[in-house]
């Protein structure tokens, strides 16, 4: 499940910011200690002054958790 959002600034400034979370489990109890979620978030700034090229900084952030504390 995840949500996105865009923010057109101005003209030539954008903005998105992205969620997603993921749960994996195993259909086999003999692999649970491989059961994780994930929660990520990436943003991305972009300007673009004349609309034919763009310049942009992106970065992202993810954080794994293991219900069994295996990694």
């Amino acid at each position: 499940a995840g949500m996105a959002a865009f923010w057109q600034i101005n003209s030539s400034l954008s903005l998105s910011v992205n969620y997603m979370h993921s749960t994996s489990r195993s259909l086999e109890d003999q692999f649970e200690q491989f059961d994780r979620d994930m929660d990520t978030i990436q943003t991305n700034l972009t300007w673009s002054p004349s609309g034919t090229w763009s310049l942009g900084l992106e970065g992202g952030v993810s954080s794994v958790r293991y219900p069994t504390g295996f990694n």
